[in-house]
């Protein structure tokens, strides 16, 4: 079964956190521990509202203090990251012109305010996307589901019959017959399914993950290296 997808990775921020005085340090704390793990979601009730974008202004009060006005909503950070994805992502799988490294830039004044008085005022966002091929391996016994097939000489057809879950009386049911064809294992049809198996092709509509408990798929990523750009296989998968 090969798997294909992909998935926004090394997301950076260019952004300035504006809090108040003497509480830099904190607010840098707290604004890395929102943005540094990000849920992405297509569901809306799974998106965490403190990172939505909105556009500001800015006016100086008499006193010569500075306020940050939120104004009209924009989106949701993590919303907007997974819609720039999903073209790019729609764009290389479809062999449309399309780019590793995505940039997303705010040609209007954009922040996310949280609840704290903390502002972060976002101009771009960086992010690489990382193209994944997962190839797996399974096995269907079909003996254990058909365990009898009969022939039927006249018509010239197979029936298969399958059974019931064990229990104390096995029950066999007879299942739709399809007509025999004489096959050459030499040059066997492309769709005839014999010992070799058959390839199952499956495209990822949301960020793809990678399964490190599994050690029957093997994992690889879009890259270049000295020969061009080719997929090669992710030995270390934790990173």
């Amino acid at each position: 079964m090969h798997t294909q997808g992909s998935r926004p990775i090394c997301i950076n921020f260019n952004a300035s956190i504006i809090a108040e005085q003497g509480a830099q340090a904190n607010a840098s704390e707290y604004v890395q521990s929102k943005l540094s793990n990000i849920t992405l979601s297509e569901i809306d009730a799974d998106l965490n509202s403190e990172i939505d974008l909105y556009r500001y202004t800015i006016e100086t009060m008499p006193n010569g203090i500075t306020s940050y006005i939120r104004g009209s909503y924009v989106n949701n950070l993590a919303k907007l990251i997974l819609e720039t994805w999903r073209t790019g992502n729609t764009n290389f799988w479809n062999k449309r012109p399309s780019s590793i490294a995505q940039k997303i830039i705010f040609e209007k004044p954009t922040a996310i305010f949280f609840s704290n008085r903390i502002v972060v005022l976002v101009n771009e966002i960086d992010f690489k996307i990382q193209y994944l091929r997962c190839e797996s391996e399974f096995e269907i016994d079909r003996g254990a589901q058909y365990p009898l097939i009969l022939e039927n000489v006249i018509e010239n057809a197979v029936t298969p019959l399958s059974t019931s879950p064990p229990s104390a009386s096995v029950k066999f049911k007879m299942c739709e017959s399809s007509p025999k064809l004489e096959i050459n294992l030499a040059d066997k049809p492309d769709d005839v399914v014999g010992r070799d198996g058959v390839t199952i092709h499956i495209q990822c509509n949301v960020p793809m993950s990678i399964l490190e408990s599994d050690p029957t798929s093997i994992y690889y990523e879009f890259a270049g290296n000295e020969n061009g750009v080719v997929w090669e296989p992710i030995r270390n998968q934790s990173e």
